[in-house]
C-alpha cells in the first residue's frame, strides 16, 4: 500500500535537515524496505523562488514535502505531478484519496512529539479536474489545497483607487485555504495555512503552522519510488 508506506516515510528524517538530529530520535525507523527516497530540492541550497521549485520538481511523480517554519514541520504527500501551468488536470480518484497533509507538533522534549495526518476527502474528488488536493500555479511553491486567482475585469482608473498598491491588488484578487508556499517565501510573510475543507483539517485551528502567516525556514521535496518486494 503506497500510502501507508509513505505515511510511514515521513518520519524517516534522517536525510533531513528541516529536523534538529535530536527531534529526529523521537520517531521510528521507517520498516518498509519497498520504497526509495531522493531528494530533489531543498530550498536553501537551490533557492527560495517558486520558479526554482517547479524547475525542479514539476512532472516528476510522487513526492514528499517536507516545510520548515515556525520550529514545526509540516507538509504533504501526493501522487499528483506538481506543474506549472493552471490548466485543468484530471487526476485519478485514486491519486487524489492517497494525497494527505501532515504536522509534526513543536515541543520542548522530543520524546513529547506527535505527527497528525489529514487525508483528502473523497467527497470532493472531481473526474473533471477542477478540485486537485494540490495547486498548480507557476508563481507559489509547493501547495496542498484550494487557490484561485480572481480575473476581475475593471478600468485602470478604478484599480488605482481601489488599490494603494500592486501588491494589494494582487492579493485581493486570490481566494486560497490550505497549505499555502508564497514565492520567496524566506524572504515574505505571506505564506499561510488555513482550514481546507478538502482535508477537513480542524475549523477551530488557526494557527497549524504556528502562526496565521509566516516566513519559512527550509523546504525539502523527496521523490518517492515504490518496488516491488
Amino acid at each position: 500500500d503506497p500510502t501507508a508506506n509513505a505515511t510511514a516515510a515521513y518520519l524517516d528524517l534522517k536525510q533531513s535537515q528541516c529536523m534538529p538530529d535530536d527531534e529526529k530520535q523521537a520517531f521510528p525507523e521507517r520498516s518498509e524496505h519497498c520504497q526509495k527516497w531522493r531528494l530533489i530540492y531543498r530550498a536553501s541550497d537551490d533557492g527560495f523562488a517558486a520558479h526554482e521549485f517547479h524547475r525542479r520538481c514539476d512532472f516528476r511523480g510522487p513526492t514528499l514535502t517536507l516545510i520548515h517554519a515556525n520550529n514545526r514541520i509540516f507538509g504533504g504527500y501526493t501522487e499528483i505531478d506538481w506543474r506549472s501551468d493552471t490548466t485543468k488536470y484530471a487526476a485519478t480518484k485514486k491519486e487524489c484519496n492517497d494525497t494527505f497533509i501532515f504536522l509534526i507538533n513543536n515541543a520542548e522534549k522530543p520524546n513529547a512529539m506527535k505527527a497528525f495526518k489529514w487525508n483528502f476527502v473523497e467527497k470532493h474528488f472531481s473526474s473533471y479536474g477542477n478540485i486537485l488536493p494540490v495547486i498548480h500555479e507557476k508563481n507559489i511553491g509547493p501547495s496542498f489545497g484550494w487557490y484561485h486567482v480572481l480575473k476581475k475585469r475593471m478600468s485602470l482608473s478604478n484599480q488605482h483607487e481601489m488599490f494603494a498598491n500592486h501588491d494589494e491588488m494582487n492579493s485581493a484578487a486570490i481566494s486560497q485555504d490550505g497549505i499555502i508556499i508564497a514565492d520567496k517565501c524566506n524572504e515574505q510573510n505571506l505564506s499561510s495555512w488555513s482550514y481546507c475543507a478538502y482535508f477537513n483539517t480542524p475549523k477551530n485551528c488557526t494557527d497549524l503552522a504556528g502562526s496565521k502567516h509566516f516566513f519559512v525556514t527550509d523546504i525539502e521535496v523527496y521523490l518517492i519510488d515504490f518496488e516491488d518486494e
